[in-house]
């Protein structure tokens, strides 16, 4: 059940400059869409001297939501309207029969 809702940007290069080359990419909504988002179970990395938890975030969003890697996710909020997260990015895209599951990072 997607009780989530997430607003998505894909940046756009439609400036150019006086010789020709693309400006700065610029943030466009493509829309908004339910999801469902949550952190993995994770699992202990360990190197030499140290031991790091390591989570995903996983979302899900319908089938037929345009998505592509590189995209970001501005923020994502409840039912209630709160904010539950904000600046992702999506990093994979995994296609099931009634969904679409994205690993999505932190911080974009």
């Amino acid at each position: 059940m997607m009780t989530m809702r997430a607003r998505i940007l894909r940046d756009t290069q439609t400036a150019r400059d006086d010789y020709g080359h693309k400006g700065p990419p610029t943030p466009e909504v493509i829309g908004e869409t339910p999801c469902r988002i949550w952190y993995s179970s994770g699992y202990l990395a360990t190197r030499s001297q140290s031991t790091v938890s390591v989570r995903d975030l996983i979302m899900v969003v319908p089938l037929g939501t345009d998505l592509k890697v590189g995209d970001k996710i501005d923020s994502v909020w409840d039912r209630r309207d709160r904010e539950l997260f904000s600046k992702l990015k999506i990093e994979t895209l995994l296609r099931r029969a009634n969904h679409i599951e994205c690993k999505v990072g932190e911080n974009a």
